[in-house]
């Protein structure tokens, strides 16, 4: 197994679609043909290894494929195709980077997406013009979850702020799912309602991206010490949700500290409420969190180190379990993202690339507030998504469609 996944053949961008389109697909290796599902069994004996990097790129790249063929016939699992050039592309290699686009197009599945193949444009020009394809034919700004962290200073490609390089690997969790691979993931926010972006030609400058909306607050104290007291796990490494549960517990202690000092007020189902964005993370029979749930969180999680272990004894298990798998679910989320502190009092989780001052924006198309960062004469570069206390399901997009101001984002 470790030879197989090891093969060049995964890492090629060329290959995913030619393994997703055919109706039956099979592995020839010397004399021996088996259908292409028939590894996937071995997905555990993979994922416990821990010194075979190139395996587990290679098994990444199987599984992903396996994934997107299963996904053919769920019409209830999404296909957004700027997901798969997130997921999938930028996971890939290709001797001419173009292809990380044009070798994906045969997965396309949103006919009113028109993205034609040109070899006479330079790298920055065709992923440009593919996320005009995508925006203009979908009316959504969900795009945005695919741009890298700090793309400005880690890409090797001129690209105007709104625009992803697909080239490099996304290291953060979408806030509201992986959208290609997290089976029948409801994408629950909607902070612009359902108002769609209506893409204007820019006559000034055609790589400006000219959108409507309002700017709703702006950031005031940060909490930069959040991504390191929420890591992501390693791939390969298994640990008892009793044992995470107690870990995630003492580091919300060490947060609680730092929120407090900042703003009193806040309680710690608040910061609960933001770190595990409003359950979004959850299975896909998402709802937001109850104030019941928050408090029966928040109450367990107040408990000191005794009075824990006391609960494993005195609580019926089912309460203290329950806790485990939506804390252990959830926080992998906050990875390479802090919490801040608004103007107008909200708490939020963002970005780690977030400044103090930069503005939070509703924009139409967009599911969550966008974090943006002022330019020159009132235009914005974007930062990224964020969650905001308050603004998630439309309450603070309280203007007309009419009376909304113009964002202009370069």
């Amino acid at each position: 197994l470790e030879t197989f996944f090891e093969n060049k053949w995964f890492s090629r961008v060329w290959i995913f679609q030619e393994a997703i389109l055919p109706r039956s697909v099979y592995f020839v290796i010397g004399l021996n043909t088996m259908p292409v599902n028939v590894f996937y069994a071995s997905r555990q004996w993979v994922q416990d290894q821990s010194d075979l990097e190139p395996a587990i790129r290679g098994f990444k790249s199987y599984n992903d494929i396996i994934f997107t063929r299963m996904a053919k016939y769920d019409l209830l699992i999404r296909h957004s195709f700027y997901a798969k050039l997130s997921e999938v592309s930028a996971f890939r290699d290709a001797t001419d980077p173009r292809d990380l686009v044009y070798g994906m197009l045969g997965l396309k599945e949103e006919g009113q997406i028109v993205i034609e193949p040109n070899y006479s444009l330079e790298i920055g020009q065709v992923f440009h013009q593919a996320a005009i394809a995508i925006i203009q034919g979908t009316g959504v700004l969900d795009l945005f979850e695919a741009l890298p962290i700090d793309q400005t200073k880690t890409s090797k490609v001129n690209l105007p702020s709104w625009v992803p390089d697909w080239t490099i690997k996304r290291s953060r969790i979408p806030l509201f799912g992986n959208g290609t691979y997290d089976m029948k993931m409801v994408n629950p926010f909607f902070a612009s309602h359902d108002r769609k972006h209506k893409f204007i030609n820019p006559s000034v400058n055609q790589y400006w991206l000219i959108c409507v909306g309002a700017e709703v607050d702006s950031i005031k104290n940060i909490l930069a010490d959040t991504p390191r007291i929420f890591r992501t796990r390693p791939y390969n490494q298994r640990s008892l949700e009793l044992e995470l549960f107690f870990e995630i517990v003492s580091k919300i202690h060490v947060i609680r500290e730092c929120v407090t000092a900042l703003n009193p007020t806040i309680s710690i189902a608040r910061l609960l409420q933001t770190i595990f964005i409003d359950g979004a993370a959850a299975p896909a029979d998402y709802c937001p969190l109850s104030d019941e749930r928050l408090n029966s969180l928040a109450e367990i999680l107040h408990c000191d180190s005794d009075k824990l272990n006391a609960s494993l004894s005195s609580r019926e298990g089912n309460e203290i379990q329950d806790t485990c798998n939506l804390v252990s679910k959830i926080t992998p989320y906050s990875s390479r993202r802090v919490i801040f502190l608004t103007k107008g009092g909200r708490l939020g989780m963002g970005p780690e690339t977030i400044l103090e001052g930069d503005s939070i924006a509703i924009i139409h198309g967009s599911k969550t507030p966008l974090v943006l960062r002022a330019s020159l004469e009132r235009r914005f570069r974007v930062i990224g998504q964020c969650f905001l206390e308050g603004t998630m399901y439309g309450d603070s997009c309280t203007w007309s469609e009419d009376d909304a101001g113009q964002i202009v984002i370069e």
